[in-house]
């Protein structure tokens, strides 16, 4: 049997990505994107940690083969409008320029939400586009982004390139511990060896769920492309498996996945 089982695996051979940068899109300042939710207070310091435990964790266990992250993009608050994020042109500074993209900000059933005035409102699915440049990876930190429908479904017109997003489909909290909780997901990812999922999974039930124990809860997803392999799709890659090229993924939405944590709500 053991025989058998080593001769239908998939073939392995590390390799690690080629860049690992960052872009950072965030928002606690809603009053002056015109209001329509209320302040935060930890966004923006999420994306920066975001960025350096990306910055901490990827090169001493890259193996030398994934450059040192750059903050590619830095746009906080009044600058976080939907044409810049929406923007596809992969230019340093870009969305599409950042490997990995990180959204803090408000979200409701499928959308981001950036403010009320002309120019901010909501970023649906069809918008995003995510991926036509080097975007490969987007995480967001912000409510309800896989409520609403089923998220392949709903997610499938953003899927143009990239591999993998996180979410959540609950309710998710202003976080003071987004450095622990994503020094976490790095090293869960990096040096720990564990897949994209389970790297976010458990880094938010160790730091998502801590200051929101024992009333309240989280439901964290993660939505891969369309993958061709059956043995494997990109919520499921570990990070030194990650080829080493800036190929796209299949536009489309393949597999969900999702972990409830505590009491979530919705």
């Amino acid at each position: 049997m053991a025989l058998v089982a080593a001769l239908l695996a998939p073939k392995l051979s590390f390799s690690y990505p080629v860049s690992m940068d960052i872009g950072a899109f965030a928002i606690d300042d809603y009053t002056d994107n015109g209001g329509g939710m209320f302040d935060l207070n930890y966004a923006i310091a999420g994306g920066q940690n975001f960025f350096w435990s990306a910055q901490a964790d990827v090169p001493p266990y890259a193996g030398g083969n994934t450059s040192t992250p750059t903050l590619a993009v830095d746009a906080r608050n009044t600058q976080v409008t939907k044409a810049f994020l929406t923007n596809t042109y992969s230019g340093y500074g870009n969305r599409e320029y950042a490997d990995f993209v990180y959204f803090g900000g408000h979200g409701i059933y499928g959308q981001m939400f950036l403010g009320n005035y002309p120019g901010y409102g909501y970023v649906t699915p069809a918008d995003l586009n995510l991926g036509v440049g080097y975007n490969r990876w987007f995480m967001a930190s912000s409510c309800s982004l896989f409520n609403g429908g089923a998220p392949a479904s709903v997610w499938q017109p953003a899927f143009k390139g990239l591999k993998a997003m996180l979410g959540f489909k609950s309710y998710v909290f202003d976080n003071n511990l987004s450095w622990d909780l994503y020094n976490d997901f790095w090293l869960n990812w990096t040096s720990r060896e564990k897949s994209l999922m389970t790297s976010f999974f458990d880094s938010e039930a160790n730091y998502g769920y801590k200051h929101l124990y024992p009333t309240k809860g989280l439901e964290p997803g993660c939505l891969s492309a369309q993958y061709s392999d059956a043995f494997w799709d990109y919520c499921r890659e570990f990070f030194k498996l990650a080829p080493h090229n800036y190929t796209k993924a299949i536009a489309n939405s393949g597999y969900y996945y999702s972990r409830v944590i505590g009491s979530p709500q919705y």
